[in-house]
Order: C-alpha cells, then sequence, then structure tokens
C-alpha cells in the first residue's frame, strides 16, 4: 500500500485492511439498514476483526522475525485464537456457567475504555502530525478502493439487498482504533 521502509508499508497495509466495523460501524450500519441488520454487521465484525489481527501482527512482525515465525505469531495472537471457542459458544447457543461468564463480561465491557486510554496516551505522546503521501495513499485505499473492492466481491458472490450493502458499508469504515493498539 506504502512504499518506503517495511514498518510504513505495513502500517499502511494495517490501516487499509482493519476498519471501525465495531462500535462505530455498527451503529452507521443500524442507522441505515435498521437493527434487523445488525446479525450482517457482527459477522462482518467477526471477519475484519479476525484478517486485521493476522494481518496486522505478521505485517509487524515479518522483516523482524521471517514470514513463518511472523504467521505462527499472528496465529497465536489472543484475539484470533479466541475466535474458535467464540464461535463454538455464540453458534452452539451455549450458556457459559456463571463463574465464567461474569468475569468475561466484565473484561469485554473493559476493552473499549481500555483501547481509548491507550490511544490516549500515545496521542498525548505525539508531535505534530505529519500528512505524508503515505498516509494519503493508506487512507485513499481505506475510504475508497476498499468499498469499491467490496462492491465487487459482493456482486461477485452474488450476494445482494441488506447484505451486500452492510458488506460494502462496513468496508467503508475508517481505520479503527485498535490498529494503534497493533502498530
Amino acid at each position: 500500500v506504502c512504499g518506503g521502509p517495511p514498518r510504513v508499508g505495513s502500517a499502511g497495509g494495517l490501516a487499509s485492511v482493519y476498519g471501525n466495523v465495531g462500535s462505530f460501524g455498527l451503529a452507521i450500519v443500524a442507522f441505515t439498514f435498521g437493527d434487523g441488520a445488525l446479525g450482517y454487521a457482527g459477522v462482518v465484525l467477526v471477519v475484519v476483526n479476525v484478517v486485521g489481527v493476522l494481518v496486522g501482527v505478521a505485517a509487524a512482525r515479518w522483516h523482524e522475525h521471517g514470514a513463518l515465525s511472523a504467521l505462527r505469531i499472528a496465529f497465536s495472537a489472543p484475539l484470533t485464537l479466541a475466535v474458535i471457542p467464540a464461535v463454538i459458544v455464540n453458534g452452539g447457543n451455549i450458556e457459559l456457567p456463571l463463574w465464567l461468564d461474569r468475569p468475561l463480561t466484565l473484561v469485554a465491557g473493559a476493552l473499549i475504555p481500555v483501547m481509548l486510554l491507550t490511544l490516549g496516551a500515545q496521542l498525548g505522546r505525539m508531535t505534530k502530525p505529519r500528512v505524508s503521501m503515505d498516509v494519503v495513499r493508506a487512507i485513499g485505499v481505506k475510504l475508497v478502493i476498499a468499498p469499491f473492492l467490496a462492491a465487487g466481491a459482493v456482486m461477485l458472490v452474488g450476494l445482494g439487498g441488506v447484505p451486500g450493502g452492510v458488506v460494502i458499508l462496513q468496508f467503508a469504515m475508517p481505520a479503527a482504533v485498535f490498529t494503534s493498539i497493533i502498530a
């Protein structure tokens, strides 16, 4: 996505792939298509988060550790590993015992505030931002090219109506706060 040093390319790729399909994207989907579309948005959220973590962690590590090691690290990241039991529990409509459900619910509720605190701490240490061509390219890919690619993919697989619209809209979301956490 971006030229220059590997770290710049990694950051640009991560910002281009990992959109804010959670708090921001879900709200936009609900506003645009109604609450009935949130199930489709949830599927997109899981896919984008898993792919974003895999791409982000691998891209951040590949130039220091090599491709195979970076992939191993990406596939063993906690968020990646958490998807398997989450799909089993949610897909199987399994009710967790109270002793497990309560702490998981507390941790889940703290995730966004902790990420925002982390982002605030990072922003507090920043100097005046410099908008380079690398940043412009990454933003262009995320906000312009990604929705067109999503529209092409939606047409290719024959996904129409609200589900197709949700996919396109979610892929048009700006980069997520979580990209700064991964970076």
